[in-house]
């Protein structure tokens, strides 16, 4: 009898500390937003820019750590020549995060068509 009160005492004692454990649960980082632009500068070239921004919280709405990934790179078509430039980053916090890269593509007057490759990514 003594035994079964003691192996109940530790059972009920051993559930205690297990009911008053905190589970978080992690639904992972949304992208709110990833907008990138090649523009003409001004006689200088063409300026390439990515902008993003990213959150996450728990299912209680707290705040957890969140990363935002910002790569862009740009070139433009001159006939034979195709000058280029690129920017990335890593953007860290608590809850929600926002980051901006940019780059200068260098043409001098020369103008032509500018492609845009960018990724954006959160976790």
């Amino acid at each position: 009898m003594k035994k079964l009160l003691v192996f109940l005492f530790v059972i009920s004692l051993f559930s205690l500390v297990i009911g008053n454990v905190i589970y978080v649960a992690d639904p992972g980082a949304t992208l709110q937003s990833c907008n990138g632009s090649c523009s003409s500068a001004a006689g200088n070239g063409y300026s390439c820019f990515l902008s993003g921004s990213a959150i996450k919280y728990d299912n209680n709405g707290n705040p957890l750590a969140v990363s935002l990934n910002l790569s862009i790179s740009c070139r433009v078509i001159l006939g034979l020549t195709s000058p280029s430039c690129s920017a990335s980053d890593t953007f860290s916090g608590m809850g929600s995060v926002s980051g901006a890269v940019s780059c200068l593509v260098n043409t001098g007057p020369f103008q032509g068509p500018c492609y845009t490759n960018k990724n954006c990514s959160c976790n």
